[in-house]
């Protein structure tokens, strides 16, 4: 069914003027699918090793000027037990428009449907708005950025939430040559839900202190990036589960850090390496490590540490189609001493229709 929708997907390529689409395939399997499930992971069961069969598809318009259009499909499935088999729909749009060389500003939308058809209470939709403007001095990048996030889990309202956060942020101009860098500070307000010993649900809010710092360095064949966040929070719901860190594919879900779950510190480190020896091959390797301290009182579900450290290879057999392969390996900690550890890996196929210079690009040049 999803393969059929990710082509009815790919059909609307060409309706979308230089638009830009691909399709992967990937096989593989995992050991604790839990640790990436996108709801609660009081709800999941699922402990055992798992094999793994995915499609995604993606197409979205070229050119990033005036109204662009975009969606996503994607569909995990797991045996030999399919708990955590995951359905994901996400239309998005957004708007750039012409302010000449100085100005700029950005509008986004977006909204992700996630289904899990055996464990409906697992199932989501999510609403995100962004907005951002300002000016370019010289090799200097200025910016006022602003975002508000809902999340409904349809089968259990106590773990709803919403979002907004609003900050500055500076940066280097991409003209500033391959040393890159960028500051971002920010605060934030969250709303969730506790549920009282009655069953009845009850507003929980809190708020953040936001900052994150970034540096990079592209020189030849090799990109590197590294990243440090900080988040200080305070009040919120004291929470009785973990929320996921991770989606399925390998990325950090930044709802994880949503809440302020009764207050904390967390200090969270990032390390990206991509290295392309030739126009052919792309090997490239992302580690990870959160570290939170709760206040006193927290709930035995939250999360102490967790580190992450995938790897990767694509080998580029024509434009159009490319060999991926993927290895990985999760390991979270509550802070009551409980942990658990994903090791998983995926081999698959990516066909483009058309080149993309953003998810294939050439070699840097010297």
């Amino acid at each position: 069914m999803t393969s059929l929708l990710a082509l009815a997907l790919l059909g609307t390529h060409d309706a979308i003027a230089g638009g830009d689409a691909r399709v992967e395939t990937l096989v593989g399997g995992r050991t604790a699918p839990q640790v990436t499930s996108q709801g609660p992971s009081e709800l999941v069961e699922t402990e055992s090793p798992v094999a793994l069969a995915a499609v995604r598809a993606e197409v979205e318009s070229e050119a990033r000027k005036g109204a662009w259009v975009g969606a996503a499909l994607e569909s995990w499935a797991y045996l030999p037990d399919p708990e955590l088999s995951l359905l994901r729909a996400e239309p998005r749009a957004g708007w750039t428009p012409a302010l000449g060389e100085v100005w700029r500003a950005d509008l986004g939308a977006r909204y992700a449907l996630e289904g899990y058809p055996w464990s409906a209470s697992l199932s989501s939709g999510r609403a995100e708005a962004t907005a951002g403007a300002g000016p370019t001095l010289g090799p200097v990048r200025l910016g006022l950025e602003g975002s508000y996030v809902r999340r409904d889990f349809f089968g259990t309202p106590a773990w709803s939430f919403q979002m907004a956060e609003g900050g500055l942020l500076v940066s280097t101009a991409p003209s500033a040559g391959g040393l890159r860098a960028s500051l971002r500070l920010s605060s934030q307000f969250n709303a969730g839900f506790t549920v009282d010993v009655a069953g009845d649900t009850h507003p929980a809010t809190g708020t953040q202190a936001r900052g994150r710092a970034d540096l990079g360095w592209t020189g030849g064949s090799v990109d590197l990036n590294a990243g440090w966040s900080v988040i200080r929070a305070w009040e919120g719901n004291v929470e009785d589960a973990a929320r996921p860190q991770f989606t399925p594919i390998g990325q950090y879900a930044d709802d994880a850090d949503a809440l302020s779950a009764g207050g904390f510190v967390q200090n969270r480190f990032d390390l990206s390496v991509a290295w392309l020896p030739s126009t052919a091959w792309t090997l490239g390797l992302d580690g990870m490590l959160r570290l939170r301290s709760t206040d006193p009182g927290q709930a035995s579900g939250s999360l102490a540490t967790s580190a992450h450290l995938q790897g990767r290879v694509e080998r580029r057999l024509s434009d159009q189609l490319t060999v991926l392969g993927t290895a990985g390996l999760t390991r979270i900690e509550l802070v009551t001493g409980s942990n658990a550890q994903d090791v998983y890996g995926w081999t698959g196929l990516r066909w483009q229709p058309k080149r993309s210079e953003a998810t294939n690009p050439p070699p840097p040049q010297p």
